[in-house]
């Protein structure tokens, strides 16, 4: 997979692909819910089996849930 430049100032060839994920969702969690929440979903999708996207998706919903 290739890392896009993203609206962070982080240097995207230092982390894997499943952590510029992660921080993308983190990135975007107060300014755009949706956006963040897509990041997390495409992340859940592309890479199943990694633990840290699945932690941070469950997280980021239950946070999501309770500021309804």
């Amino acid at each position: 997979m290739s890392k896009m430049s993203g609206s962070t100032s982080e240097n995207v060839t230092d982390v894997s692909d499943e952590q510029w994920i992660v921080n993308q969702a983190i990135f975007h969690q107060k300014s755009d819910s949706h956006a963040a929440k897509s990041w997390l979903i495409v992340g859940r999708t592309l890479f199943s089996r990694n633990f840290d996207i699945q932690v941070v998706s469950s997280v980021s919903l239950q946070v999501a849930v309770l500021h309804q």
